[in-house]
This record gives structure tokens, C-alpha cells and sequence, in this order.
């Protein structure tokens, strides 16, 4: 099949570009527009009212899709005669988009005069700095340069590491090193589970490298200030592949809808249509199901070989030196249970959490295990979990290495509903939404065959969180065992049997030896899936100083889940702060708030403290008697009254009872 060629989902992006900033020559830019235009014809919207069957034609089909509407009942997609007759075997609509095609075809033509006379009136052709219409998004350059400026920045927290070329860079046509932001406290030593994190396998698929750059800010901005966070930058590593094929998301950036790597030795150098699916040439499994393609045009060709293509192979020499090989080679052979490690492949678009096997309707040999810790992760992001087959299989894909060869479970996300994503849906949606199932994944990757089916321990709240010594202080969480999204079958779920808290030291090390401290349901009894746990703590003999409080719960089948924490501070107070007053008083979830907070006494420096789930992103000592602070309030924090605890650098510290209040 002759695939539709790149401009069409991306030509109002382009044809809001000044001047002559494109990666291309104006007449090069023509002739691309001219081969988009011929391919129109082959435009189909295809439609169903079972919204299970269309959305597994939008996996099945995910190379042909241009766009989905918004009830998600139809798509248009590029198809050729036996696609057809595949879609309508399974009873879907199909007419010629023709509507969809007047609209692109219009938007094409005046983007190609526009081009023609930039070209008349440009000597030169600016390189492309930004992507046009969506600056929430980095650029491959910005991207590389963000990731590399948080391991000079924190030298003990990350590691920035070339693991091999992009496909034009091994051919010296300019092209990219291929990069991993390797996270984890290098302080604390030893062997540690791993989270690897892959992301713009697809170029086109715009807010998915942001999105795990935004979890490496997270993790590194808030590491020493959100206990959740430290731990598991203690404890755990965190690996991430911000650009799978920088080289195609360098073409996609212009507005090209750009999908493969760049290769020019398929499909002819020139051709729109050149390159290999990454996602369809890993080893495992490479054309083994009739789930790729071997027309070199198509979008979902696989490449003459297994992992012919350079950036395949850097992924899998990567993914094999950071997993030991954990399956037997029998495709019915499971791997052990207490088999740690994680890899997150991120795509767009569909709303979707994905698990192998992709090239059969077979249950994998661990898919129960991945079932719950997929819909453990759709809990969090609100997409429906399910196995990664459509109505047609796939194969060579970038689970292969990990899980079928490895044994590491490997999930894949589709963000969103677009490849081209608003910036306001990505900024409003998607990043609150995946944010929590990225922090679960890095938290339960030391057994995430395992700890998923636990219960889960949420809103760890000290009170209060900063303390003389010998105070009492009242620490409760939520413990809940029915943390699943069931929108695709029903997750089996327990009552709680016990909760538990550590000080300091986690309960899989060994030095210290940690100590398990009980904690009592707040209802009295542990008879529910979910319960509200609370326990005590008597801080006489303690020495001044912050502790991390670690709390997990257990459920009827002794099964320990996620840990979260928080943490408490135990300082001598002193008559200095004094806090009066807090300007505004009232917040919303997911804002910036620029807080002001009022007393004496501040000079010398001082810590604010708005208790759990509020992210404090700046503070400005701005006299004596002001303190500004600009917060965000996590989609997780506790509507009602909050106290505000302002520490000096001499550990005193004073509280505003009910001083600041977050609401809906």
C-alpha cells in the first residue's frame, strides 16, 4: 500500500511558520506537498458504533490512522482495497472522506503558495528553532539540552549517557547521538530495580518525549522535598530514552506527519515515504504474525531485517546490559515471580494501556501479573487497560526484547487523542493524569509481578509535620486494595489486614534492620478494601532532625503493596517565626498560586511547609516580615484546611492553624 504521506494532520501547524523556518527548501517543501496531495484518494473515514471494535482497529491500524473523532466512533485512515475488505469484515462503515479531504487538500494548496513565495523572497532557509503552535513541546535540540543540564545540575542524582546513533548519524548526514538520563542517588549504592523509559519511537506522536521529561524534572526538582520522591530516587533507578528516533521527530517538528526513521535506503532517497517502523523491526518476534508490513512504503514496514536499523539496536543492546534474562526460552515459559524491572514504551494517541502479547491473542505467559499492574497504571491515567492485540496482530515490537526475551514486564501507553496534542489538553490533561502512574511504576518496580496486586497506601499525613521533641504525632494514611480501573473486566480485590510504618529505613534493606510499626484502622477494625489507618508517635529521646515515614498496607492474601511516605521534621521551637497572616487564602487544584505569607522574624531564611501534595516551586525571602512562595497543588491533595509551618535555619519553626485552605 502507498501510504498518505505526512503533511495532512500537521499542515495548520506549518502553515502558521514565518518566513522560511523549515528544515526544508522551498521547492523541496513543493514537491513533498504535491506527492501529499496525490495520495488524498486514498482517505477513507471508517466507522462503528461498538466503541471495543473501533478501538481495536485504532490499534491495529495505528500506521493508517490520520485522526479519530471526538466520540471515537469513527476514524479517517489512509487504506488500500484489502484493507478495506479486512475493516469490513468486521461490519465497520467505510466511505471516502470526502469532506476531510476538501479541508486538507484546501490547507495544502495555500500552504504550498505560501511556500513558493517564501521562497521568492527568502535567500536563506532559518533552521527550525521551535514547533510551530505547540511551545509546550521541546524540540529534539531542547529536549537533549534539558537532559543533559539536569546531570550538570545534579551531578549526584544523574547521569547522562550516549548509548548509540541515530540512523543519519551513522551515515555522517548530521543526525543524533542516542541519549539515556540514567536517575538514582549514586550516594546510596548496591544493585537497584530499574524503570526504563522509552519515548518518540513514533516521530509524530508529539507529547510523549515532554511528558517523561517532565518526570525527570519532577523526580530531580523535588528529590530532598517530597519524601515520595527521594525514596525512590534512594533506592530505585530511573532510565529514560527522551528520543527513540530523534531523526523522524526532527522531520515531524516542521509539521510533517512524520512516523518512521529517516533511512533513505528504503523507498527511495527522496521519497516522503522512506524509512523503517522502529516499532516493527525489533528481534523478538520480527515478522512472525503477519503483523508488520514488507513494502518498503508502507508506514508499518519492518525493515529487511531484525533490527537492520541503528536505533533499534541501540535499544536493544541497552535494555539486554540493564535486564538480566529472566524467561526461559519456551514461549510458554513464565518468569519468576520476584523478577524486578519495568519498561514503559510512551506513544500517542488512544487513551490506552497496552501489555504483550500485541502478536497474539494468547494470554502471555505472565499476563496475569501485567493485567493488574496495567490496570493498576490505567487507576491513574484514566485509559483502558487491556492486551495490546487488536483485531490483527502486531510484531517486532519494542516489548519483545524486554518482556519475550527478558521476562521484564513492558507496558505501553497511548497518551492522549491526538499525535499533534493541543498544548492545552497536554499541560491540563495529560501530564496531571500520567504523572501518578509513572511515580506508581518507579515505586513498584522492585516486584512489580507482585506489589501491584496489594493494596495501595495514599495521602501520608504528619500532623504535626514539624515537632518539638517529645511531642505526639498523629500520622494517617489511606490503604486500599481496590485501586484498579475496571472499565475492561473486573480486578479481583481484598479486604486489608494490617498497615505499617518505617522510620528512615525501607523494609527491603538490611542495615539498619528496619522495624515494622503497626498501625490501627481508624474505624477500629480492618474488614474493607479500603481503610483509614492511623497510628502515634511518642518523639521522646528523638534527636533533632527530618525522618522519612514509610507506610504500606497488606491485604487477606499477605500480599504488601505500594509504599508512599512523607516526611517529619523534629526541631526546638523557638519564639521565632511568628506567622500572622497567608495571602489568598484559598487555592485550586492543579494552579500556580503565588502565596504570601506574613509574620516576623524571617530574615535569616526560612522553609514553608502547606503539608502533603502541595509542591512548593519557589520561595523568596522578601523581608523580614514577607515571605513569598509559589506553589501547585498535586491533583492528589486533600480538599479542606491546611496548617502552614514556617521553619527558620536554626530549626525553629512556627504554625498557622487552618492558615491556607485548597478547595475544588
Amino acid at each position: 500500500m502507498k501510504r498518505f504521506t505526512r503533511l495532512a494532520a500537521g499542515v495548520l501547524a506549518v502553515l502558521a511558520i514565518t518566513g522560511a523556518s523549515l528544515a526544508f527548501a522551498g521547492n523541496d517543501l513543493s514537491d513533498l506537498i504535491e506527492q501529499e496531495k496525490a495520495d488524498m484518494a486514498s482517505v477513507y473515514k471508517v466507522c462503528t458504533q461498538d466503541l471495543v471494535l473501533a478501538r481495536k482497529a485504532g490499534i491495529s491500524f495505528k500506521a493508517n490512522l490520520l485522526e479519530t473523532s471526538e466520540d471515537k466512533t469513527c476514524h479517517y485512515m489512509q487504506l488500500d482495497s484489502e484493507d478495506i475488505v479486512k475493516l469490513e469484515s468486521f461490519g465497520f462503515s467505510i466511505e471516502p472522506a470526502t469532506s476531510w479531504i476538501y479541508q486538507k487538500l484546501t490547507a495544502l494548496e495555500n500552504l504550498k503558495k505560501k511556500v513558493e513565495l517564501d521562497a521568492l523572497t527568502k535567500s536563506t532557509t532559518e533552521e527550525l528553532t521551535t514547533i510551530p503552535r505547540y511551545d509546550c513541546y521541546e524540540t529534539v535540540e531542547e529536549t537533549l539540552a534539558q537532559a543533559q543540564g539536569i546531570a550538570v545540575s545534579y551531578p549526584n542524582l544523574a547521569t547522562w549517557m550516549d548509548i548509540g546513533d541515530s540512523w543519519e548519524k551513522e551515515n555522517a548526514l548530521g543526525g543524533y547521538d542516542m541519549m539515556v538520563l540514567k536517575l538514582t542517588n549514586s550516594a546510596i549504592t548496591g544493585t537497584k530495580p530499574i524503570l526504563f523509559i522509552n519515548s518518540a519511537m513514533h516521530a509524530r506522536e508529539y507529547a510523549t518525549a515532554p511528558l517523561v521529561l517532565n518526570f525527570a524534572n519532577y523526580l530531580v526538582e523535588n528529590y530532598g522535598i517530597d519524601a515520595d520522591a527521594t525514596w525512590i530516587l534512594d533506592y530505585h533507578e530511573i532510565h529514560m530514552l527522551l528520543h527513540t528516533n530523534p531523526d523522524g521527530r526532527k522531520m515531524a517538528e516542521t509539521g510533517l506527519y512524520w512516523r518512521k526513521n529517516t533511512s533513505t535506503d528504503y523507498c527511495g532517497p527522496t521519497s516522503t515515504s522512506r524509512g523503517a517502523d522502529l516499532n516493527r523491526n525489533f528481534t523478538f518476534g520480527w515478522n512472525s504474525a503477519y503483523g508488520s508490513s514488507g513494502y518498503e512504503c508502507d508506514e508499518d514496514y519492518r525493515g529487511p531485517a531484525p533490527a537492520s536499523e541503528p536505533e533499534t539496536q541501540a535499544v536493544e543492546a541497552y535494555v539486554r546490559s540493564i535486564f538480566d534474562d529472566n524467561r526461559g526460552p519456551d514461549p510458554t515459559d513464565p518468569a519468576p515471580d520476584d523478577t524486578s524491572g519495568i519498561h514503559l514504551d510512551i506513544h500517542s494517541y488512544s487513551e490506552l494501556v497496552l501489555w504483550p502479547w500485541g502478536s497474539s491473542s494468547d494470554t502471555a505467559p505472565n499476563g496475569t501479573q501485567m493485567q493488574t499492574l496495567g490496570r493498576k497504571f490505567a487507576y491513574w491515567n484514566g485509559y483502558t487497560p487491556e492486551q495490546s492485540i487488536g483485531l490483527y496482530p502486531t510484531d517486532g515490537t519494542s516489548d519483545g526484547v524486554s518482556y519475550g526475551e527478558l521476562g521484564v514486564p513492558a507496558f505501553t501507553f497511548e497518551l492522549g487523542t491526538s499525535f499533534f496534542q493541543n498544548c492545552t489538553t497536554y499541560t491540563n490533561t495529560i501530564v496531571p493524569d500520567n504523572m501518578p502512574a509513572l511515580i506508581y511504576a518507579a515505586k513498584v518496580v522492585r516486584t512489580p509481578y507482585i506489589t501491584p496486586s496489594g493494596p495501595n497506601t495514599k495521602d501520608v499525613t504528619l500532623s504535626p509535620s514539624t515537632a518539638a521533641p517529645g511531642s505526639q504525632v498523629t500520622i494517617t494514611a489511606t490503604v486500599s486494595d481496590s485501586d484498579f480501573n475496571n472499565s475492561n473486566g473486573t480486578e479481583p480485590t481484598q479486604n486489608i489486614t494490617e498497615a505499617e510504618y518505617y522510620i528512615n529505613t525501607p523494609p527491603w534493606e538490611t542495615s539498619p534492620t528496619p522495624e515494622a510499626i503497626s498501625m490501627a484502622a481508624s474505624d477500629g477494625s480492618f474488614d474493607e478494601t479500603t481503610e483509614e489507618v492511623i497510628a502515634f508517635i511518642d518523639t521522646t529521646g528523638w534527636d533533632l532532625g527530618r525522618y522519612m515515614i514509610l507506610v504500606r498496607g497488606t491485604d487477606v492474601d499477605n500480599v504488601k503493596g505500594a509504599i508512599s511516605a512523607g516526611y517529619l521534621t523534629i526541631s526546638e521551637a523557638g519564639s521565632e517565626p511568628i506567622i500572622t497572616s497567608c495571602d489568598p487564602s484559598t487555592g485550586a487544584i492543579k494552579e500556580r498560586l503565588n502565596i504570601s505569607v506574613y509574620g516576623n522574624n524571617f530574615d535569616s531564611g526560612a522553609i514553608v511547609d502547606f503539608g502533603t501534595n502541595i509542591r512548593i516551586l519557589d520561595t523568596t525571602v522578601v523581608s523580614d516580615t514577607q515571605i513569598d512562595v509559589g506553589i501547585r497543588i498535586l491533583r492528589r491533595a486533600a480538599l479542606g484546611a491546611r496548617d502552614i509551618i514556617v521553619t527558620n535555619s536554626d530549626g525553629e519553626y512556627d504554625v498557622l492553624t487552618n492558615g491556607f485552605w485548597v478547595t475544588e
